[in-house]
């Protein structure tokens, strides 16, 4: 098939070694010293050394560090100080005084595979379908080490590789085997290691949480204290909430 010809090019040992790369160097203080590579050298995700990054860079040029670490938050930027800025500028704190992590946001999937669908098969990213299946899943169940159907590798990387990945927060297929479908790796988001959103698994259950809360309270707009006193049972909430908590 002129496709698979296509990939086994592509995605030939030494490609591969280079797209996947490695991850940056560190002193005692988790600050990166070199610049990685390739997937496992993303600054969001891992950090980096100043020389590797533009020099209009905010936090490069106004603090002037030697190093990025890693992250990925809301800004400011140019002429608005809404949060809301298009460009690399200052960090947004919370009430908190904790950086705002859109990270947790965020899954990165760098997997390319053959993808099966009613149109026939063909090599692509799978991030769409990655995306697809997490919509669907249960949202207490976490991604990692789930078969995705219709979809076959075109190629296996090392378990060294997968481990470099891992720590990089880059989703990617592991080999489950002849004839079976492979798996997807983990369920980390792009957060940084410092939150409590690390896992894609403990934002859904925040939202499903949320939406308990939400429905409950809806139940009492437009109505008076009396009425409200008749219907509310912190028992409900409780029973609703419970199976949950050791999750958060």
């Amino acid at each position: 098939m002129k496709t698979a010809r296509h990939s086994s090019v592509i995605f030939s040992p030494t490609n591969l070694r280079n797209w996947i790369g490695y991850r940056p160097k560190y002193d005692s203080k988790k600050a990166p010293t070199s610049a990685g590579k390739g997937l496992c050298g993303n600054p969001y995700l891992v950090g980096t050394v100043s020389s590797a990054l533009n020099t209009l860079v905010h936090d490069t040029a106004a603090q002037n560090k030697t190093y990025r670490l890693p992250g990925l938050f809301q800004t400011f930027g140019g002429n608005s100080y809404d949060g809301w800025g298009e460009y690399d500028d200052a960090i947004v704190f919370d009430a908190n005084n904790n950086p705002v992590d859109i990270g947790a946001y965020i899954h990165v999937v760098g997997e390319c595979a053959f993808l099966t669908n009613g149109l026939g098969t063909y090599a692509g990213n799978i991030a769409n379908v990655v995306a697809g299946f997490a919509s669907k899943l249960d949202p207490k169940s976490a991604l990692t080490n789930k078969a995705l159907p219709n979809v076959s590798q075109i190629y296996q990387i090392t378990l060294a590789q997968l481990n470099e990945l891992t720590a990089a927060k880059v989703n990617m297929l592991k080999f489950k085997g002849a004839g079976n479908p492979p798996a997807l790796l983990h369920d980390y988001t792009a957060a940084r290691n410092e939150s409590d959103f690390i896992f894609k698994v403990r934002m859904d259950i925040k939202a499903l949480v949320a939406s308990i809360l939400f429905s409950e309270a809806d139940r009492f707009i437009g109505e008076t204290m009396l009425v409200s006193k008749g219907v509310f049972s912190g028992d409900r909430i409780y029973l609703k909430l419970n199976p949950f908590m050791g999750t958060l």
